[in-house]
């Protein structure tokens, strides 16, 4: 399917460096939209806080007690959260050609639907290094366990 997958999308002189195992994925308490609100007012609150420190340092601390209060809230989520198992993923690397350039070393984690009919989802982790920079470090740019 990956193989397909790549076609269709257009991978110019692609070759396999390497697969990873197939494992199962589950959902993720941080995707709920829940989790990302008070994430997102957490990390705001953290900004403000730092930005006023020394200007007022009253201001900081209100923005201190707010980033509390979300990061519990986070926390909270966590404890409570149970994943569910939504399908599988597999992690490839690959080389394929980039017009400017040249030869590129690509790594992408595909998600597969529960029942591997599809790719449901591909996810980055890193495109177009370029092979020189991958093969003087193949371990650093491997596989992600």
């Amino acid at each position: 399917m990956i193989h397909v997958y790549l076609q269709n999308d257009s991978v110019v002189n692609y070759k396999s460096v390497q697969f990873s195992g197939l494992d199962s994925t589950f959902t993720s308490v941080k995707k709920t939209p829940e989790y990302q609100h008070f994430y997102l007012i957490e990390g705001l609150s953290t900004l403000l806080m730092h930005t006023y420190k020394y200007e007022d340092p009253e201001k900081s601390k209100i923005y201190e007690d707010s980033m509390k209060i979300y990061k519990n809230k986070c926390d909270s989520l966590e404890a409570l959260f149970v994943p569910e198992f939504i399908g599988w993923k597999m992690q490839h690397i690959y080389q394929s050609e980039d017009k400017e350039k040249g030869i590129v070393v690509n790594n992408f984690i595909f998600y597969f639907h529960k029942d591997m009919s599809q790719i449901v989802e591909k996810e980055q982790v890193y495109r177009n290094l370029l092979l020189k920079t991958f093969e003087q470090d193949q371990k650093l740019y491997g596989i992600k366990k």
